[in-house]
């Protein structure tokens, strides 16, 4: 190999990290920041519009700001029971899909309800 690329033999080939894409443990969340989310649209339009931003914050939030998240989706007038495509409500398939602890508990003190 060469030197000038500055890759060694046996040097891993994944490419760095993005700067922007740092993990955010311990970090806090204000009402601004978790206000974002909600601004997230489907790339399709058969995705309920507020099921993708639940699934954004449940991908991008640790537990804690993801509760605190869930208070200003619901002041937005959002609904915590939106359906996907395969008409399945964010809890049912966050518990489908084997979710973390703590996420699931959260929508149900939120009022969010099995589908039927």
């Amino acid at each position: 190999m060469s030197s000038k690329d500055g890759n060694k033999p046996g040097a891993s080939q994944v490419p760095p990290a993005k700067k922007d894409k740092q993990k955010v443990i311990g970090v806090e969340f204000d009402k601004v920041e978790l206000e974002k989310f909600l601004d997230f649209k489907p790339g399709c339009n058969d995705l309920s519009e507020d099921f993708h931003v639940l699934l954004k914050a449940y991908r991008g939030l640790p537990v804690k700001a993801f509760i605190e998240f869930l208070a200003v989706f619901q002041s937005a007038g959002r609904n915590v029971n939106a359906k996907n495509t395969e008409n399945q409500t964010f809890l049912d398939y966050i518990v489908e899909n084997v979710g973390q602890p703590g996420y699931s508990e959260a929508l149900v003190e939120a009022g969010a309800t099995h589908g039927q």
